[in-house]
C-alpha cells in the first residue's frame, strides 16, 4: 500500500508502536500500521523542495520524525498533531546539505554530517546546535552508542572516531582495515559490536572492546560477499543478525549470522524479489525486516526465528 513514485531512501521502525515510515526522493514521507496483512497507510507529508534522502524517528517517545535531504534546511513532523516545522539553516553553519543524519536511540540528540569532517550534534527539543567535534577527511556516516553517550563516525579518511558526548572528545580512531573510505557504520544495541561497510565492497566487523587502544585492528571478520561499495549496515535487536546492502548491482542485499560470523545461505535466493536495494530496517523486536528498493517498493518480510514483531 503507498506506493513510492521513486527510490526509497529511508526506512525507520517506531520503536513501540507497529508503526514505520518510507521516505524517498519522490519527496514523500509515508507512515505504515503493520499487521501483517494489510499493512495500511496511515499519514504522508510532502516536502516539495526536498527530496528525503534520510527520515528518522525521534523525541523521547518517538513522537517526531526529522527529514533531511541534500539541502541546507530540514523538516520535523509531530505526530500528535501532525504540524510539520521547517528549520531554514543551521545558526552559524553554512552546509548546503544535511543528508547524512542520525539520532540517538534515547531519541533527544541529532547527530549530522558537516562539512570538512564537522560532526554536528543538535537537541531534538530545541532544534539548536549544541556542540560539533572534528575528525579528518569528509564524515559519511555516523550511529550513537546504545546510551547515547558515544558516538561513531567514519568517512573518506577510512578512519573510525569513537566520541565521547558527555565530555565532548575523541576516546579512540583506529584504521578502518582495507578501507579507502567507509560509507556506512552500525552499532550492536549491547555496544559489544560494531560494522563498517566500504567503497570496495567490504564489511568489517569489530569487537568493540578489544579495539580500543589499536591503531590498526583487526576485525574479527570481513565480509566480501558483496562486490560493490557498501551503503548500508544495519543490526537487529539482539545482535544476531546484520543486513548489508550496496545499491549499485541488482539484489546485493546479505545477512550475516553474527553468532557463526557467516553469511545466511538460504536466503535471499535468486527468486526474491529485492531489485536494487536502497535500506532495511529491522523491527524493534526483529519479527520483521523492512527492504526498501528502486522500484519505490518497501518490501516486508517476517523472521520466524523472533516472536514478536
Amino acid at each position: 500500500h503507498g506506493k513510492s513514485n521513486s527510490v526509497v531512501q529511508s526506512i525507520d521502525w517506531h520503536r513501540n508502536a507497529m508503526l514505520f515510515l518510507t521516505a524517498g526522493l519522490d519527496k514523500t514521507l509515508r507512515l505504515f500500521q503493520v499487521d501483517g496483512k494489510e499493512n495500511s497507510k496511515v499519514h504522508s507529508a510532502h516536502f516539495a523542495d526536498m527530496p528525503i534522502h534520510e527520515a528518522r524517528f525521534a523525541g523521547e517517545t518517538d513522537n517526531e520524525i526529522i527529514c533531511v535531504g541534500r539541502r541546507k534546511f530540514m523538516y520535523w513532523v509531530d505526530l500528535e498533531t501532525n504540524h510539520v516545522g521547517r528549520i531554514p539553516y543551521l545558526v552559524g553553519r553554512d552546509e548546503k546539505s544535511l543528508e547524512t543524519m542520525t539520532v540517538s536511540p534515547d531519541g533527544t540528540r541529532i547527530g549530522i554530517g558537516g562539512n570538512d569532517g564537522n560532526v554536528l550534534l543538535m537537541s531534538q527539543k530545541t532544534k539548536q546546535l549544541t556542540g560539533s567535534l572534528k575528525m579528518n577527511g569528509t564524515c559519511r556516516c555516523l550511529a550513537f552508542s546504545n546510551d547515547s553517550n558515544k558516538l561513531y563516525s567514519s568517512g573518506g579518511s577510512g578512519y573510525v572516531y569513537i566520541w565521547d558526548l558527555r565530555m565532548n572528545r575523541c576516546l579512540h580512531r583506529h584504521s578502518d582495515e582495507g578501507s579507502t573510505g567507509t560509507r556506512t557504520i552500525a552499532l550492536s544495541s549491547d555496544n559489544a559490536r560494531y560494522a563498517t561497510g566500504s567503497d570496495a565492497g567490504v564489511v568489517n566487523i569489530y569487537d568493540a572492546e578489544s579495539t580500543l587502544g589499536k591503531k590498526h585492528p583487526s576485525p574479527i571478520k570481513s565480509v566480501l560477499n558483496l562486490t560493490t561499495p557498501i551503503d548500508e549496515v544495519s543490526f537487529n535487536h539482539d545482535g544476531q543478525l546484520l543486513a548489508m546492502i550496496s545499491r549499485r548491482k541488482k539484489d546485493s542485499m546479505k545477512l550475516v549470522n553474527c553468532n557463526t560470523l557467516n553469511v545466511v545461505p538460504n536466503w535471499p535466493t535468486s527468486g526474491t524479489p529485492l531489485r536494487y536495494t536502497q535500506c532495511a530496517a529491522f523491527s524493534p523486536n526483529s519479527g520483521m525486516l523492512a527492504i526498501g528498493n528502486d522500484s519505490g517498493k518497501c518490501l516486508l518480510y517476517r523472521i520466524l526465528h523472533y516472536e514478536a514483531a
